[in-house]
């Protein structure tokens, strides 16, 4: 039955309702084996009902549609021809390839492999000509094959287009973690604009990526770096501040069997893959080692090497492993790290006007 010029109908069973002393049609009912296309979009179920005077049709009995390279299911299936509005309701799913969204898949990153498929499942989901809706109990899905690649939960996902296709930007709210091996982002909200490439946490967001993690009031994420600000904190393994705080500089030393820690406070901080710079207020907590200054630089990963340089208002205290102490201040605090086979060269180099170091002894 060709409704209109951009909607067709067909099925097993077909009931039309026609009131005598109208004599215009009023509903449709159709039932087996239903196809409906709407401008582009391929949909079939078991039943649809479809009305005349506000353009809605339902479509019901394990309905699916499909807009190539997209496709999707849900326990029922609405579109809403005036307003240019589609739903899918109850146990909602959807499928695209993993480049779809680009850039802009906060979680899932880019994707230009065809192989890749973005899986969403949700209570339900609404399109609009520039944006669309998922809501309650929203969890995304990157997989190549039967694999995970990453994934993403939340309470309700908006997303807004430029255009039909181009993604403009992704919002995350209620609970939101993305997860990738063992990565980890949480917090209350997430924004990813896609013109920049920038993803935003807010709410009491919080970080983790391997053995090190983090918090503040706000964490901005670019394709190259990371910016936590606000009450930042920042806790990674002992060794990659400070290999062993000990004024004995020639001597190896046993590796604890119990992993250690260091914590860092600041106002905010910058991380990049082998480098986190500390800036305002920097105190470091280590097992042997506390230090407090306004600019805390770290090399991470240095493999072989390691440099750790402290700015402005310097003040630290190192511990041996016989509990002798090194106590220090200045202007400026240079801890270097070098490794000649089994023994580990430490030095600290302090400079200032004045700058001053004392031992206990």
């Amino acid at each position: 039955v060709g409704t209109n010029r951009d909607l067709s109908l067909t099925s097993g069973l077909l009931r039309v309702k026609v009131p005598a002393l109208e004599r215009q049609m009023q509903t449709i009912t159709a039932e087996t084996n239903v196809v409906i296309d709407y401008s582009g979009l391929h949909a079939t179920g078991q039943r649809a009902d479809y009305s005349v005077s506000n353009g809605v049709a339902r479509i019901t009995g394990q309905p699916t549609w499909r807009v190539p390279p997209r496709e999707g299911r849900a326990d029922e299936l609405v579109i809403e021809r005036t307003n240019r509005v589609f739903q899918a309701n109850g146990n909602a799913w959807m499928s695209m390839p993993g480049a779809s969204l680009g850039p802009a898949t906060f979680v899932l990153g880019t994707s230009q492999d065809t192989n890749q498929v973005l899986e969403v499942w949700s209570a339900r989901y609404e399109f609009h000509t520039n944006w669309g809706v998922f809501e309650k109990h929203v969890r995304v899905r990157e997989r190549h094959g039967e694999q995970e690649l990453r994934r993403m939960s939340c309470g309700l996902l908006t997303a807004t287009l430029a255009g039909t296709n181009e993604l403009q930007t992704l919002v995350a709210q209620e609970q939101v973690v993305m997860e990738q091996q063992t990565n980890r982002l949480r917090a209350a909200k997430a924004v990813y604009t896609a013109t920049n490439g920038v993803l935003e946490l807010t709410g009491k967001p919080s970080w983790q990526a391997g053995d090190r993690q983090g918090k503040g009031e706000l964490i901005r994420i670019s394709r190259d770096q990371m910016l936590v600000s606000g009450n930042a904190w920042m806790q990674l393994p002992a060794r990659e501040l400070a290999e062993s705080a000990t004024t004995r500089t020639n001597a190896p030393r046993p590796r604890p069997t119990a992993p250690q820690f260091a914590d860092i406070y600041s106002q905010d901080y910058t991380l990049s893959t082998n480098r986190a710079v500390f800036r305002g207020g920097v105190y470091a907590s280590h097992p042997s080692m506390n230090l407090a200054c306004e600019t805390l630089d770290v090399e991470l990963g240095a493999g072989g090497g390691q440099m750790v340089t402290a700015e402005q208002k310097v003040v630290f205290d190192l511990k041996d492993e016989r509990g002798q102490t090194l106590q220090g201040s200045g202007d400026r605090a240079v801890y270097t790290v070098s490794i000649s086979g089994s023994v580990t060269n430490q030095f600290v180099r302090l400079f200032g006007k004045p700058a001053s170091m004392q031992t206990t002894n």
